[in-house]
């Protein structure tokens, strides 16, 4: 037996920034208990790596119903959110980025498919290391996460191709300073070879 749903009617009432969370908090514990597929708008989940431990507890108790004395997970998940949008979902996302150190922040870009600030956060990073080692080092780093975050089902699909698709604006940004760093260590060595 196949079975599919209709995902986003779980969060409907809350507000955008609660919805996106109970969505993906939802859809995720329907995957693991064997959900063949949703009807959901991918702009409408996030991978669950991307909030905090207790934003995913609380969505869990909410759909386990997992209320106690004095505490009440829909009025908790309400909590959180207030004032929030999923635009303040986003804004919050990016103070969290800029506050990290550059190399553990461009790893995050690559992981959370952020391309916003990606070329200055690079050209920083250029100013201090060759482009093949921010490659190497930081950018296949956070490819190797996404990688696991998607084998662990953490991640969907789309979260994975936005992840690369970034990663292959990355490396288009450092391939010019790539063959520079190239000729300049090989120039001699090639010069030496044509002479020969």
């Amino acid at each position: 037996m196949q079975t599919t749903l209709g995902l986003s009617n779980i969060s409907f009432g809350l507000n955008p920034a609660a919805r996106i969370l109970l969505n993906s908090v939802f859809l995720d514990e329907c995957v693991k208990a064997g959900l063949d597929s949703a009807i959901v708008h991918a702009s409408k989940i996030l991978p669950i790596a991307r909030f905090s431990e207790e934003e995913v507890r609380t969505a869990l108790d909410l759909i386990y119903d997992r209320r106690a004395e004095g505490y009440d997970p829909l009025q908790k998940l309400m909590q959180l959110f207030e004032g929030a949008t999923a635009k303040s979902l986003k804004a919050g996302k990016a103070e969290e980025l800029a506050a990290l150190p550059l190399d553990e922040r461009l790893k995050r870009r690559i992981i959370d498919g952020e391309k916003n600030g990606l070329e200055a956060d690079l050209d920083e990073a250029l100013q201090s290391r060759p482009a093949l080692d921010i490659v190497n080092e930081t950018l296949l780093e956070g490819m190797k996460v996404v990688g696991e975050l998607f084998g662990s089902g953490q991640m969907q699909l789309p979260f994975v191709l936005q992840s690369a698709e970034v990663m292959k604006t990355a490396v288009a940004h450092l391939e010019p300073h790539m063959e520079k760093t190239d000729e300049a260590g090989k120039g001699d060595h090639r010069a030496g070879h044509r002479a020969r």
